[in-house]
């Protein structure tokens, strides 16, 4: 299995190599908030995006959106 190195914002704004046992911590985390997120919303967004785009003043904006409560999933 080919490893990754992950990399972490200090609080200078400089981004430093996180150990292994960093990474999985905030592996742990992530999936704790995102559980949680989905208790207390009822869905997980990810599952229901909507695709959207527009251009204002010449410039094209798109990404997507959950269906259901509209919250940002990702903006390209």
């Amino acid at each position: 299995m080919k490893s990754c190195t992950h990399y972490k914002m200090d609080a200078d704004g400089n981004f430093v190599e996180m150990t292994p046992e960093e990474v999985e911590k905030d592996r742990i985390k992530g999936e704790r908030e995102l559980k949680e997120k989905i208790k207390r919303k009822g869905h997980d967004c990810s599952e229901t995006p909507e695709f959207y785009e527009f251009w204002e003043d010449g410039r094209r904006y798109h990404g997507w959106d959950c269906s259901i409560c509209g919250d940002l999933i990702h903006t390209g």
